[in-house]
């Protein structure tokens, strides 16, 4: 997979001036190797003849389930992955996650890929109504592989299923006026975001510490 860069802005050249050229440079390649996944189950034919067909739906529905949740998993392990590095173990298998410039997908210095300049989109700080601000900041202003503002509007906060991390987030946006203070100063963080608290996510955290 390869993606292009963008082309330079117009140029003012006033009445009857020629026309600047401009166009796109290849941007970072990324390789995608599909993979097979498989499972299975039995249905023996003693069940059949002991009329446990009931078993053995359930079993089917269990195999189904079983397959949902490994998708579910393997998406979050994936994520997760890219906050520590370039690849991620799961099942057995070692699998690729980092971004197309070779770096985690969450990195201090992602290289843009025309003038080279870096930008992180990886920080650590307590969650709190001023981290959730200069958080969506940095999002707003970052720029792709020409320099050029992408104009990233975040309105989706994704947490694991924390209880310690739940309240904080809802301390921070759950109202319109400022949580920290007690003279009702405003808070325009209030009903501009969706909380999305992920069960799964918590799991994966767990299972690949």
């Amino acid at each position: 997979y390869r993606g292009v860069t963008a082309m330079d802005n117009f140029k003012p050249v006033g009445e009857g001036g020629n026309y600047p050229s401009t166009g796109s440079a290849e941007g970072y390649p990324k390789n995608f190797t599909h993979m097979t996944w498989k499972s299975q189950f039995a249905a023996t034919a003693e069940a059949v003849a002991d009329n446990k067909i009931g078993d053995i739906k359930r079993s089917a529905s269990q195999f189904m389930t079983s397959y949902n949740r490994t998708r579910e998993e393997f998406g979050r392990a994936m994520y997760v992955g890219g906050l520590s590095g370039t690849s991620v173990d799961y099942e057995g298998k070692t699998f690729d996650c980092a971004a197309a410039d070779g770096l985690a997908l969450f990195a201090k210095a992602h290289p843009n890929k025309v003038n080279r300049k870096t930008q992180s989109n990886l920080f650590a700080d307590s969650f709190s109504l001023s981290a959730l601000g200069k958080a969506e900041t940095t999002m707003q202003n970052l720029t792709g592989d020409n320099g050029e503002l992408l104009s990233i509007t975040p309105d989706t906060i994704w947490i694991p299923n924390d209880a310690g991390l739940k309240n904080s987030v809802f301390s921070a946006i759950g109202a319109d006026k400022d949580p920290a203070t007690a003279n009702n100063a405003f808070n325009y963080q209030y009903g501009r975001w969706n909380v999305i608290v992920d069960p799964y996510l918590t799991r994966v955290l767990k299972l690949l510490k």
